[in-house]
């Protein structure tokens, strides 16, 4: 997925997770989709920073494959992948 969308901070998530915006730098959004306007927002209610994202969310990884698009070649790849990121 790509794409753009607005992310709305109210003051009291803005004060706790002012010293996670800095200049640059890339954080993880976590909040609810607002539809209630003419283009979707994102209502923000916690921001993570990408060092804490591994700690907090990446308990596990699962991959979906659609049975038409596995291949030896594309199982071979995947698990290269994980052999070379196994992850903490």
């Amino acid at each position: 997925l790509q794409g753009q969308v607005d992310v709305v901070m109210f003051p009291d998530v803005l004060n706790t997770f002012n010293n996670v915006l800095v200049a640059d730098t890339v954080v993880f959004v976590k909040g609810k989709l607002d539809f209630r306007r003419e283009r979707p927002n994102i209502l923000a209610v916690e921001l993570i920073t990408l060092e804490q994202v591994r700690e907090k969310l990446a308990a596990k990884v699962r991959i979906k494959l659609d049975a038409k698009d596995v291949t030896k070649e594309k199982v071979a790849m995947i698990k290269n992948i994980c052999r070379h990121h196994k992850g903490r």
